[in-house]
């Protein structure tokens, strides 16, 4: 298997190979339903030929998710979403059960109020139409 950075260049090179082969179009060119095709073979690592046959396929995906997950968790929004209150250190937490859990809407001593009071679920919904 190649560093992770050669990984992702043939994993994109094996895309547009797939979706060429496929669909007569570059993988950024394919409809939504032929993308999401092409990454379910993936996902199953049922793809062949190119710069798939370069790679194991299975541990292609891993790589990829692995980066994707990381990238999509580091942001403060997808903390809130699985209920991480972000890091404690190096002072910790006065109130363990979270500011303002109890409706109150206090704040740890060094907290700062948020830029908005928005909920990012919605407005991230709307970004896909």
């Amino acid at each position: 298997m190649p560093d992770d950075r050669d990984t992702w260049r043939l994993v994109l090179r094996g895309l547009d190979h797939t979706a060429t082969q496929g669909y007569r179009t570059s993988f950024a060119g394919c409809t939504e339903a032929q993308r999401e095709a092409i990454v379910s073979e993936f996902v199953q690592g049922c793809l062949v030929g190119g710069a798939w046959d370069e790679l194991n396929v299975t541990r292609a995906w891993s790589v990829v998710m692995r980066a994707t997950l990381a990238a999509f968790y580091s942001h403060p929004w997808a903390w809130n979403e699985i209920g991480f209150g972000g890091p404690a250190y190096p002072r910790g937490f006065m109130r363990l059960g979270g500011p303002g859990t109890d409706g109150t809407g206090v704040r740890e001593p060094f907290e700062k109020p948020g830029a908005t009071h928005e909920d990012p679920v919605p407005i991230v919904e709307n970004w896909e139409h």
